[in-house]
């Protein structure tokens, strides 16, 4: 009888110990800091938990003709110079990203007189410069110099125009981009992430010129939805309201968005997140949620806590 009794004890602590780890798994609450976001973009997988890296400019061949696009949903910006390459100067204004078919670089570096149909119908550079600042927040003077149906070549200079210009070519095949990354200098497969924190340069008028503004960003090329519940505690959501809105911009969390997140207060001069006790953010990705609870920034560097849901 004793043993009866000893093997059903046992039992029950077995399902006991089996359900709290199932609790558990169902509330994992992940805590994590960026690195320093005015420095270089910080770009979270849920997934993973981890921090990635992405890609700054798109080499494609498509419509019989050649463009360069720029990783809109990271923010990789870029404007036109006025002058030639070896002259060109960072300019204080105009600096955008791609938006739907408007491209910033795209083909207007071409110079479709020099079109050749014997040279695998390539085009020669039209003598644009470009400036782009990249995924991690580094300004590089670019120009394009050739294209054709096998290849592109640019050439390019960190940090604006210093330092030793590199030459760069790039084999694709038809309608195949090929994805580039500066950090590394190297062709990269895009990477996978969901929520992104970066800064873009904002004029704060002639005497302080262009300052870094930190925001918030999610990847729209995934088709993220975001919702915003600001009813319920951060740890009783556990799934999104009928009545919620499901946002798909990811413009509403930036800087001066509808949404934002990061709020800098012109007063006091200093970035705040003014909704980090009311405002949980949940992101549809696919067929998963997570909910996100922004904590604190301070110096570059936001606190935020998330979980799936």
């Amino acid at each position: 009888m004793k043993i009866k009794w000893f093997v059903i004890l046992i039992s029950l602590l077995m399902l006991f110990v089996v359900g709290c780890e199932d609790t558990d798994d169902d509330n994992d609450l992940t805590s994590l800091h960026t690195g320093d976001m005015i420095s270089s973009s910080q770009l979270l997988s849920f997934e993973s938990g981890e921090f990635v890296s992405t890609w700054d400019l798109a080499f494609v061949y498509e419509n019989s003709s050649y463009w360069v696009k720029l990783n809109s949903d990271a923010h990789v910006l870029a404007v036109k110079s006025d002058t030639s390459f070896d002259a060109a100067e960072l300019p204080i204004f105009g600096y955008s990203t791609d938006d739907g078919d408007s491209y910033i670089i795209g083909k207007s570096w071409q110079d479709s007189l020099s079109y050749d149909f014997a040279d695998n119908h390539s085009i020669k550079s039209n003598g644009n410069a470009y400036f782009v600042l990249t995924s991690d927040l580094q300004w590089i003077k670019l120009e394009v110099l050739y294209g054709s149906q096998l290849m592109m070549k640019f050439r390019y200079m960190i940090d604006g125009g210093t330092g030793a210009i590199d030459t760069v070519t790039i084999n694709y095949s038809a309608d195949t981009p090929v994805y580039y990354y500066f950090t590394s200098t190297s062709e990269v497969t895009p990477y996978d992430w969901d929520l992104g924190f970066t800064s873009i340069p904002v004029y704060a008028g002639p005497s302080m010129g262009n300052i870094m503004m930190p925001q918030v960003m999610f990847n729209e090329s995934k088709n993220i939805e975001l919702a915003i519940i600001n009813d319920q505690d951060f740890d009783d959501v556990t799934s999104v309201p009928g009545s919620n809105t499901w946002y798909t911009d990811s413009a509403i969390l930036g800087y001066e968005g509808d949404q934002e997140v990061l709020n800098y207060h012109h007063d006091i001069t200093k970035v705040l997140i003014d909704n980090a006790d009311t405002h949980t953010y949940v992101f549809k990705v696919g067929l998963n949620q997570y909910k996100v609870r922004f904590i604190d920034y301070a110096s570059g560097v936001v606190v935020f806590d998330f979980a799936e849901i």
